[in-house]
């Protein structure tokens, strides 16, 4: 077992979530080695786990060594749970997937460029006139990919001890972003009808992978994890990724943005998704969405900490649950403030010290 307690902590958050009180917090440790300055995704070796680091995305080749890869990842998973065997946080011992952002779109088609332990899918639309030749394929290669992943950490998750989660997507404009690039946003203002056109595909690609995605992960307690790690009831998606919001005025977004990020929710009872602080500014559009239950705030370069922003937008976030991503000391200047609010925050701490220190502090204001 990855975590002995794992059916506690489990239920812990399902209560958590289900609560209708809008009061308490939970805390997710998703790392620790890295601070808020590190690469988030990074976990710098503490106890002799260094030997079970995994390659980078670009050192593998890809499908044929995907279990290759995904047992690497088991076994350095393992080996951070071993870490932290007495930690007594909130986070759900889960796995996905992880082949960089790219998989979030590459199922639509064209080049995929693996590097700096992500993925970067080639736009792939440079001129509208080829819009109708995007197709959503099965036999699509890298979609495969994701899917067989999906379907082998299912089967390890029951050998193991994890809970294997949903991988997460793009919301349809993030989608949009990815196949026309950065052109996308000179189109807002000269290409209306294709960018409705291309926003219309996108809401079909959305629906399209978030469908296989559902049927390939089980239920957990009428629910389904994430890939946030976070459960949600019901039939819920998540993590959306919304990182073109950061990109547009609030005018753009509620025109090319909300309307279809609300198409998409049609079908789910709710979601989480992934917004920047750079992007703050279409907060509102964002959160007027009645079925995204939860908001992720993550951290930019020469902006706000997630905290602050969740401080300055308190009234438009009010009835959702915030998922801020924190420092330790951030946490202890802000007690007063979580305690009043509902969230669950994530934590890379920088030791096993500052992971303890951060568990007491929110165990203060239960």
């Amino acid at each position: 077992m990855f975590r002995k307690n794992m059916e506690e902590v489990l239920e812990r958050n399902i209560r958590f979530t289900l609560d209708e009180k809008k009061k308490g917090a939970l805390l997710h440790i998703l790392g620790i080695g890295s601070g808020k300055n590190a690469d988030a995704k990074s976990f710098l070796a503490i106890g002799g786990a260094e030997k079970y680091a995994v390659k980078p995305l670009e050192m593998w080749n890809f499908p044929e060594e995907s279990q290759e890869y995904l047992e690497a990842c088991i076994a350095r998973d393992r080996a951070r749970w071993e870490i932290r065997e007495y930690l007594d946080d909130d986070t759900v011992p889960t796995m996905k997937p992880y082949y960089g952002i790219a998989i979030h779109t590459a199922f639509i088609g064209g080049e995929v460029t693996f590097g700096a332990n992500s993925s970067y899918h080639k736009p792939l639309l440079d001129d509208y006139q080829r819009l109708d030749e995007l197709e959503l394929r099965e036999d699509n290669r890298y979609f495969r990919l994701l899917l067989d992943s999906m379907e082998y950490l299912k089967k390890r998750g029951k050998e193991e001890g994890f809970l294997p989660s949903l991988r997460g997507g793009d919301s349809p404009l993030d989608i949009a972003n990815a196949i026309r690039g950065n052109d996308l946003f000179l189109d807002f203002y000269e290409e209306e009808e294709n960018v409705e056109r291309l926003m219309e595909f996108c809401l079909k690609a959305a629906r399209w992978t978030w469908k296989h995605q559902m049927e390939a992960v089980e239920e957990v307690a009428g629910g389904r994890m994430t890939g946030q790690a976070i459960w949600l009831p019901g039939n819920s998606i998540g993590h959306l990724s919304e990182d073109a919001s950061s990109m547009c005025s609030q005018e753009m977004y509620e025109t090319f943005g909300k309307p279809y990020l609300e198409g998409l929710m049609e079908d789910y009872d709710s979601a989480i998704i992934h917004v920047h602080t750079a992007g703050r500014h279409n907060l509102p559009p964002i959160a007027s969405v009645e079925k995204m239950k939860l908001i992720q705030l993550e951290y930019d370069p020469q902006q706000p900490a997630p905290i602050e922003v969740y401080k300055a937008n308190e009234a438009i976030l009010k009835d959702k649950i915030v998922v801020p991503i924190m420092t330790t000391d951030e946490i202890e200047e802000n007690l007063e403030f979580l305690a009043e609010h509902k969230s669950i925050v994530q934590l890379y701490a920088a030791s096993l010290e500052d992971a303890e220190r951060a568990v007491n502090l929110i165990r203060s204001i239960r």
